[in-house]
């Protein structure tokens, strides 16, 4: 209000940009964490770190780093020293860390083969192998925004991205993605990583306002798993009305080796085509 003679500054950032644990840490005031709104920040990044949905996430973000000082008996403020183990923790419970890899070594899906019934050309089935669990922070979102949630265009006019994406379901009507390992594995759960289109505009402005009805077309809505040795079934579920991006499956304890994982699509919430980011499979 001091000065009206200049014009609003305004900065756009191209990309997206991750939040480090210092500006979680309360600076003169010893085993204190802060969130949301009141990390430490720049006004000019503050500009953007405020928003709900981030302050949610640093929410996330902070509890897990706190629950990873407490087992190993540190300070909060040397977690920064096992940055890359709280962004693994992280990244398995499906947060989106820009351009950070899944290096876990006890997800065995790093290790496997992988193949599919089918796929688009902008969805080789090979992306669930290089441990990018969401779209690089370089590339455009899977397809063209669409602000009304529709499904892409049948043409499938798609940007590079990194999830599998099968073929329409009208010619794949049940899409299916295997992985496999000449060695066996002793897993304890699987964890699918779905589509739940976080390239979404959502907005609570005037033109948008109440959101949209009903869940978002790209997530998986049914699903099953097949887990086989040499051949055999082992275990096998099926799972409807899914609503979770990233559900968790916990196996028995005496399933026994695994040397093969299939993952069937059975249905979306209306997209035409199957999407996944990821199809982890956690050994014990």
């Amino acid at each position: 209000m001091r000065h009206l003679d200049q014009k609003p500054n305004y900065h756009i950032t191209h990309g997206l940009y991750g939040i480090p644990w210092r500006s979680l840490v309360a600076a003169d005031c010893d085993n204190l964490l802060v969130g949301g709104r009141l990390i430490s920040a720049t006004h000019l990044a503050a500009g953007s770190a405020r928003v709900m949905a981030t302050c949610a996430v640093i929410g996330q973000g902070l509890g897990t780093g706190v629950a990873l000082a407490k087992r190993h008996g540190i300070d909060i403020r040397d977690v920064k020293d096992r940055a890359n183990e709280l962004q693994q923790l992280l990244l398995k419970d499906d947060a989106y860390l820009c351009g950070v890899a899944n290096t876990d070594p006890k997800d065995a899906s790093l290790l496997a083969n992988v193949r599919a019934s089918s796929h688009h050309a902008h969805g080789n089935p090979e992306r669930l192998l290089d441990g990018q669990q969401r779209n690089r922070p370089e590339l455009r979102p899977y397809f063209i925004k669409d602000k009304k949630n529709n499904p892409p265009p049948e043409d499938g006019t798609f940007a590079e991205g990194s999830a599998w994406i099968s073929a329409p379901l009208s010619e794949d009507p049940s899409p299916w993605i295997e992985l496999q390992w000449e060695d066996a594995q002793d897993l304890v759960e699987i964890r699918p990583i779905f589509d739940s289109n976080l390239s979404f505009d959502i907005s609570q402005s005037s033109h948008m306002r109440g959101g949209r009805e009903g869940m978002l077309i790209t997530l998986v809505q049914s699903f099953s798993l097949v887990l086989q040795h040499r051949g055999e079934t082992r275990w096998e579920a099926r799972f409807d009305e899914n609503r979770r991006r990233n559900p968790i499956v916990q196996l028995p304890l005496d399933l026994g080796p695994i040397d093969t994982v299939r993952l069937k699509v059975h249905a979306t919430w209306g997209s035409a085509y199957a999407r996944v980011f990821a199809l982890r499979c956690q050994q014990g």
